[in-house]
């Protein structure tokens, strides 16, 4: 995996992957959803989980007055 920047020293060997998982908060939880996600071969990385798979299944909403963010499940 490579970011913007495409030093070799800047990649990353991963393993692409699915994994079933919740979005929860301090007043919400999703049903449990499969996601692609980027599998790096050491914990000393975050893991990378799939924005494509959470954003074509939910709405991204934004109230820059209130500053809010979340997200709404697509029915």
């Amino acid at each position: 995996m490579k970011g913007i920047i495409s030093k070799k020293e800047c990649s990353l060997d991963v393993i692409i992957g699915k994994i079933k998982i919740r979005l929860i908060d301090e007043k919400n939880e999703t049903r449990e959803i499969e996601i692609h996600s980027y599998l790096a071969m050491t914990d000393e990385v975050p893991l990378i989980i799939g924005l494509k798979d959470i954003l074509t299944r939910f709405k991204v909403c934004f109230d820059y007055g209130e500053d809010e963010a979340w997200i709404e499940e697509k029915k």
